[in-house]
């Protein structure tokens, strides 16, 4: 079986027997695939925020959670989605509303064909498909953008037919955390418009549970710029202090790797910024900082 196969189906669609056919197939490519990569953090393709993550990326077994402006949080989710696949790794990603769709269609670096996309019916399978995935090492990579919503919806059902919802949020998210803890499988969620948290509502109890087992939180600025946008990345890590990132964009808001490697060249002192030349149309470049006594020779004749 192909992943394209696989492609926009659902649980819904499917009998039970032939989700878990699929899940194995998926376990069973990733266990067989030679090298390191099933192991190591997961490059986000930012040398900057890999650095700033101090771990080298996105950790294994863990939720990362992308915050702050929706473009660049969505920026980065898909230059990780394009980096897992240049691995050829597994990525799924659980879009209830299709949010991701266009972006996924118009990504120069990512492949349709090889994706595998879930649509979920109900809040009930979107928790049951990030448990699978995780439980079963189906993929390296989880996107989830409607995950929040539907632990929001589950806990309210529950206390609308005299259950206590507080309780079966609980026990969903101590799923999550007990699958990720044996698993290598990275779940990167993507909260959407429509998330609203007021102290005491249910969306609040849901971001509070989460961020109880969230082990890397990227939140996002963008910051517009003639060449090309800019992320301001805050990184808070449970295994080290915060720290942030610059990330550049190109004018049609991926990851830019040169406009990346000058931001870290940069921090790091290597070359100074002065001004901005163009190499490319939309792609920043900056020039080396003139060393005291030497004289420019000009153009040449």
């Amino acid at each position: 079986m192909e992943l394209k196969d696989f492609g926009n189906a659902s649980f819904g669609r499917a009998t039970p027997a032939e989700v878990n056919e699929r899940l194995q197939e998926l376990a069973a490519r990733i266990e067989s695939r030679s090298g390191r990569f099933g192991t190591e953090p997961i490059p986000t393709g930012s040398l900057a925020l890999d650095r700033a993550t101090g771990c080298g990326g996105l950790p294994r077994g863990r939720i990362v959670s992308l915050v702050g402006a929706v473009a660049g949080s969505d920026a980065l989710a898909l230059s990780a989605v394009a980096q897992v696949q240049k691995h050829d790794g597994v990525v799924a990603i659980l879009d209830p509303g299709g949010s991701l769709g266009s972006q996924l269609a118009e990504h120069p670096e990512v492949d349709l064909e090889h994706l595998l996309q879930l649509r979920p019916a109900t809040e009930d399978e979107v928790v049951e498909m990030v448990l699978s995935l995780v439980e079963r090492r189906a993929a390296d990579l989880v996107v989830v953008t409607g995950l929040h919503a539907a632990l929001g919806r589950l806990s309210d059902r529950a206390s609308e037919v005299g259950a206590f919802g507080h309780e079966t949020l609980s026990i969903a998210v101590d799923r999550l955390a007990a699958a990720l803890d044996s698993s290598p499988v990275t779940v990167l969620l993507l909260p959407r418009s429509g998330h609203r948290a007021t102290a005491g509502s249910t969306p609040a109890r849901v971001d509070e549970a989460i961020d109880r087992i969230v082990g890397l939180q990227l939140e996002s600025k963008t910051v517009a710029r003639d060449e090309g946008p800019l992320l301001g990345v805050n990184v808070a890590a449970r295994w080290q202090s915060p720290r942030s990132a610059r990330v550049s964009l190109d004018p049609s808001g991926a990851v830019s790797r040169l406009g990346d490697l000058l931001e870290t060249a940069t921090a790091g002192r290597l070359i100074e910024r002065r001004g901005s030349t163009t190499t490319t149309p939309g792609v920043p470049w900056a020039g080396g900082a003139r060393r005291p006594g030497v004289r420019s020779r000009g153009p040449r004749t």
